[in-house]
């Protein structure tokens, strides 16, 4: 390895639509869409924000480490929805120097052509092989390989994305739950979770119109539609889908509530032990 690398797990974003923030003359939007990595989460990962994209990556060292960048990847998608932007990615593992905004190396190079690439739509991709890389390299434990598992999911042209409507995926609760709910600890009842990300993102969509014969935007707007309506479907179909449960959490094979991590997970605050998913 080359001496000024490290070997880390590194998030490459684009924040989609910035031309026509910029245009649209909504610069608050686009402050706080890149304000949502400094300050506290800097405490656990590096990061690096430039022009409408964000570079943020994290040594394998920990065993949990590509574990948090996943949990960080969710809820920065998430964040950044709330402000009605939506976004784009690559995640990937290897040789990286990333030392306060100078960064540069392959695995940078790698999640860049992921996003530029591979991504097409408003998902994070990840790339071939990095969970079994970053166990090789001391970034995973076998505890939290199985809550890995549960953050990615395969699309149909084979490339793993970060699972964001997924039931154990990081969000800003503040912002996505209502006040009673996001105040509680412990578990959340499934259907209010995926109703708070079906009723997100479903809004971040209506905030990014598309123009008319542009076929690269109508098509990101179509894949992020089919994504949250199939878990919009589960939604509608939630009083037979509970009796189902109903009978699995019977049988102790589902849990009728999630404890989804909070975001001392990422922030790196003495409450670190309170919500692990």
């Amino acid at each position: 390895m080359t001496e000024n690398y490290e070997q880390r797990a590194v998030l490459f974003l684009d924040v989609l639509g910035f031309s026509r923030l910029i245009r649209e003359g909504r610069m608050n939007l686009i402050e706080d869409s890149l304000s949502v990595t400094f300050g506290k989460y800097q405490s656990r990962f590096d990061v690096t924000a430039f022009s409408d994209n964000i570079a943020v990556s994290v040594r394998l060292q920990q065993g949990n480490d590509l574990l948090n960048l996943l949990h960080f990847s969710c809820y920065l998608s998430w964040k950044l929805m709330t402000k009605g932007v939506l976004s784009r990615g690559g995640i990937a593992i290897g040789e990286l120097h990333h030392k306060g905004s100078i960064i540069y190396g392959p695995a940078l190079l790698e999640a860049y052509q992921l996003e530029s690439q591979v991504a097409i739509y408003p998902r994070i991709v990840v790339a071939h092989g990095a969970k079994e890389k970053a166990r090789a390299l001391g970034g995973i434990e076998d505890p939290s390989e199985a809550q890995i598992i549960a953050l990615l999911k395969e699309d149909s042209d084979g490339w793993n994305f970060v699972h964001i409507m997924g039931h154990s995926a990081m969000m800003p609760r503040s912002e996505m739950l209502p006040p009673e709910v996001a105040a509680q600890r412990g578990p959340i009842p499934n259907e209010i979770l995926l109703q708070s990300k079906v009723d997100v993102a479903r809004q971040s969509l209506k905030g990014n119109p598309t123009s008319d014969g542009d076929v690269r935007s109508i098509s990101k707007h179509q894949w992020m539609r089919r994504y949250v309506d199939f878990y919009e479907n589960i939604l509608n179909h939630a009083p037979r889908i509970s009796e189902f449960e109903n009978r699995l959490f019977a049988m102790n094979l589902m849990p009728k509530a999630t404890a989804i991590p909070d975001e001392s997970l990422i922030t790196g605050t003495a409450d670190d032990q309170d919500q692990n998913p």
